[in-house]
């Protein structure tokens, strides 16, 4: 249904578009007429890129609609004031219904934003695993800490020199890492580091980057195909989860020649052997949904505490979540 609105607003455009770039060149002489197409032909433009973004990020329709809108109105308004100073009359009355234009359009616009944000907050899967994982253990939803603030995130970047993906994002909005101190963490039992973890573990990657002698040295057993690159760290590698002895999942920024930015990868001491964990953040948790589904998800008992053992329910022989997820029998 959504993909086929979209298509269709986008052929309906591109028609517009076409018709009223020829009115507007026919019509050179009359030059309200031609200014008047244009505008139209540039409203049928915006409606059409706002289309094709809705059909390439699956945007909710609603809010695509409400940003449609708000060009509309915004493209009304262009149309009245060209309308009232070519006429010379009713010059009042035009910036009336200007200002109007312009107050609706940016409600109608700021509206659309606001909701295709909150339903992409809300399709967003760290939500829904979050929600599954608490099912089976309601002790974690303890551990976990309050959303940072936009600024935080904002701090964070500037730091570290890179813009985070949107879903990185949208999970530090929502919650801030978890209490590293619990013996269970919540993603599969590794801890969800908070910003400030993350930027300190991030220099200390950082420096061993910055260092040939370390970063070369050693062998490393990448996942094929050159998808993510031969070293032992890289700047751009932003570090989300860690086990707690220097081994980390997170967000590469930097991919090999084969591999796309924003994969989920596995780096760090003891990781040589490198793979592409999930192509981004949210195929991830919905990773992490699929295997709290399957019969490879077990709670078991630690010294009085809940653990996760992915494979088996067997406390000696249980995978670690890396080691889980490179596993050529894990839940893909």
């Amino acid at each position: 249904m959504r993909k086929a609105y979209y298509i269709i607003t986008i052929i309906f455009s591109v028609l517009v578009i076409l018709l009223f770039d020829v009115v507007a060149l026919t019509s050179l002489d009359e030059k309200s007429m031609a200014a008047g197409a244009l505008i139209i032909s540039i409203i049928a433009i915006g409606c059409m890129i706002l289309s094709i973004t809705g059909l390439r990020k699956n945007q909710h329709i609603g809010g695509v609609f409400l940003e449609k809108i708000g060009i509309i109105l915004f493209g009304f308004a262009l149309l009245v004031l060209e309308i009232g100073f070519s006429s010379g009359e009713n010059i009042l009355q035009a910036i009336i219904l200007i200002v109007i234009a312009l107050i609706l359009g940016a409600l109608s616009y700021t509206a659309g934003m606001r909701l295709i944000r909150r339903k992409r907050t809300e399709s967003f899967s760290w939500n829904t695993y979050k929600e599954m994982l608490f099912e089976k253990m309601p002790q974690l939803s303890e551990t976990l800490n309050e959303g940072a603030s936009a600024k935080d995130i904002s701090g964070a970047e500037n730091t570290i020199g890179v813009r985070f993906p949107e879903y990185l994002k949208e999970l530090y909005l929502t919650n801030n890492g978890d209490d590293n101190e619990a013996m269970c963490g919540m993603i599969m039992g590794l801890h969800f580091m908070s910003l400030e973890s993350l930027i300190n573990e991030w220099r200390g990657l950082k420096k061993i980057a910055d260092d040939p002698k370390i970063n070369n040295s050693g062998s490393f057993s990448s996942t094929p195909m050159a998808s993510i690159k031969r070293c032992y760290a890289d700047a751009k590698w932003i570090p989300f989860c860690t086990d707690g002895s220097g081994n980390f999942i997170g967000i590469d920024l930097a991919p090999g020649p084969n591999g796309k930015a924003g994969q989920i990868i596995n780096f760090g001491r003891d990781e040589g052997n490198k793979a592409v964990l999930a192509k981004d953040l949210n195929a991830f948790f919905e990773r992490l949904i699929r295997i709290i589904k399957s019969d490879d998800f077990h709670i078991a008992d630690y010294d009085g505490e809940n653990v996760i053992l992915l494979g088996t329910d067997d406390i000696e022989e249980g995978f670690h979540l890396t080691d889980y997820l490179r596993s050529p029998d894990s839940v893909k």
